[in-house]
Order: C-alpha cells, then sequence, then structure tokens
C-alpha cells in the first residue's frame, strides 16, 4: 500500500515537473526504516512480485485493490535502516538497464531491523519473516555489477540521528547520489562510522543478541569525496534577471533582481550542499540586498531564489573560502 501511495506521488510530480524545476527521469526514492522498505519496494517491487507474497494484492479488497504499477525515471534508491523481504526483488534490469543506484546506511547494533539476514524486529521476535538488512542488499547489487554505497555504522542502533554517524552521512548520501545520478560515474564502496561506545542489540540485553560484523561485501575504505563545483565571481541567471556578486573586503554577498515587478517580492534560501539550511531572506525587484555571511563556515553554498507571485525560480551557487 505504501508503495502505490509513492508511485502515485511520483507520478504527479512528474506531471507536474515543469511547475516545479525537477528532472522527471532523475527521481531519487529515500527513506528510513519503514520508509527505507517502502522506497526499496518502489524502486524494485512489481505487480507480479508483490502477489507471489499476497496473491490478492492489487486484485479484490478495500486496501490491496489498487495494483502496483511502478514509475519510470528513478535513478536511485536510499535505503536507511530498513531491508527488503526478497533479494531477488532487486533485478538485473532494475540495477543495470533502468541503472538504479542503491545508498545504504544501516547500523550493525540494529534491533530493529537486522543488518545482515534476520527476522523482522528481531528484538520483539513477533514476526517469523526474515528480511535482508542493509548488508545483503549491498551483496546483492553488487552481485549485480551496479552502483552501491554501504555507510555502515559499527555499533550503532536504528537511529541514524546519532553523533558523528548523522553528519557523515549528511555528507556521504548527497555526495553518492550527485556522483551517480548527476555525474554518471559509477561507486562501489563500503565505509563505516565506528561509535565509540557500542549498543547493544536490544534494549537492557533483552533478548541479548549478537551485535553483527561488519559487511563483508568489501574492504571498508574511505567515504566518497564531495563533489565542488568552482563557483567564484559575480553569476547572472539570465532567465530571472538576477545578479549575486561577492564583496571583496567583507563577508558578504550583493544580490539584486531586475526582474519585472508582476514577480513580486522574491525569497532567497541558502543551503548548504548537503541541503542543510542556513538562511531566508526577502529581496524586492530592482533593491540591492546584502547577505552577510561572515558566521557562516567555509564551503559551498546553493542559493534558491523564488518568486513569490509567479513562483519562478533559479539557483545560484557561491563559494565561501
Amino acid at each position: 500500500m505504501a508503495a502505490v501511495d509513492v508511485n502515485d506521488g511520483i507520478r504527479w510530480l512528474q506531471q507536474h515537473a515543469g511547475d516545479y524545476h525537477i528532472d522527471a527521469e532523475k527521481v531519487v526514492v529515500a527513506g528510513h526504516s519503514a520508509g527505507a522498505f517502502t522506497a526499496l519496494n518502489v524502486a524494485f517491487l512489481d505487480q507480479n512480485e508483490i502477489q507471489q507474497v499476497i496473491s490478492s494484492a492489487g486484485l479484490s479488497g478495500k486496501y490491496l485493490g489498487e495494483p502496483l504499477d511502478p514509475v519510470t525515471g528513478i535513478r536511485a534508491c536510499i535505503s536507511m535502516s530498513g531491508a527488503s523481504l526478497n533479494l531477488d526483488w532487486i533485478g538485473q534490469e532494475e540495477i543495470t538497464d533502468k541503472n538504479i543506484a542503491v545508498g545504504i546506511i544501516h547500523g550493525t547494533s540494529d534491533g530493529v531491523v537486522d543488518y545482515d539476514a534476520g527476522l523482522a524486529i528481531p528484538c520483539c521476535q513477533t514476526y517469523g519473516a526474515t528480511v535482508y538488512g542493509g548488508c545483503e542488499v549491498a551483496k546483492r547489487v553488487s552481485e549485480l555489477g551496479g552502483n552501491w554505497y554501504l555507510l555502515s555504522g559499527q555499533g550503532f542502533g536504528h537511529d541514524i540521528g546519532e553523533q558523528p554517524w548523522f553528519d557523515t552521512l549528511s555528507v556521504q548520501l548527497p555526495a553518492f547520489v550527485v556522483k551517480t545520478v548527476v555525474c554518471g560515474e559509477n561507486i562501489a564502496k563500503h565505509s563505516a562510522v565506528a561509535r565509540n561506545t557500542p549498543l547493544p542489540m536490544c534494549p537492557g540485553n533483552a533478548p541479548n543478541l549478537p551485535v553483527a560484523l561488519p559487511c563483508d561485501v568489501d574492504a571498508i575504505t574511505p567515504g566518497i569525496t564531495t563533489p565542488v563545483i568552482e563557483a567564484t565571481g559575480a553569476q547572472v541567471e539570465a532567465a530571472l534577471g538576477l545578479l549575486v556578486y561577492p564583496n571583496p573586503v567583507h563577508d558578504v554577498l550583493q544580490v539584486r533582481s531586475n526582474a519585472s515587478e508582476s514577480d513580486g517580492m522574491w525569497r532567497v534560501t541558502i543551503y548548504h550542499m548537503d541541503g542543510r539550511w542556513v538562511r531566508r531572506m526577502e529581496l524586492e525587484p530592482g533593491v540591492p540586498a546584502t547577505i552577510d555571511l561572515g558566521d557562516v563556515a567555509p564551503g559551498m553554498y546553493c542559493l534558491f531564489f523564488q518568486a513569490g507571485r509567479s513562483g519562478r525560480s533559479g539557483v545560484v551557487r557561491v563559494r565561501k573560502d
């Protein structure tokens, strides 16, 4: 049911791709926990495969009556603390012909979804089904010759928000997507972040389950080098009449929009290249504005401009040294 809903949502976005300035043929599905199960199902499951598990799925019933009709255009799937019910669903066609890259985040002490192959929700031991976690998914994609990246959390559990794991994955996952989906590079890599004090698999060690060993899909090596785009000097978004240029003395940017007043106020949102929101401000047409970056760490940033009335938008990238 979740996969059907997500497919419907993706289809709607693809039908309105021009309104949102997105590439309908470069779709990335991602999720954590149950969302990771769903992301894997959206990328790799079809109607025939789900009927092997539930014969009535997509044929009858109030909740299972809509058939699973996969979308086209998926180029990457990101599974965070998730698993697949059947590795055969990850097929050669999706991995090589459709070129779906698979990014995986999983902790070796995850007692909610096993890092390897194990019972669904191993600490509860209430479900008899075996699921295949991040390590097994990485092995499957590797066997099929596809693009994959596994970031193992050695000693981490189900919560991907723990530091320093989260800071690492928030940089590594966007880099993986950019390099495989946008730049067309091939990546097959296993890296890891180790927790200072490893967690037990289950709270209070009840039941006392062994912590998984690091996946043997490949040797653990340093992570992906984050792509950097040189963006020095003034930049112009000609179609929108936007001008952004640095002050050579102070850590500020001068910004001006020469667009029509019919666009109304412009909202300027600054994002770090890993997707983190930094700052937001309003910009009047024809009126210069200053953005103070004195308290912003060095690095690459994306300035997203969107007109309040017309909805037109554009992006300018800048680098702070």
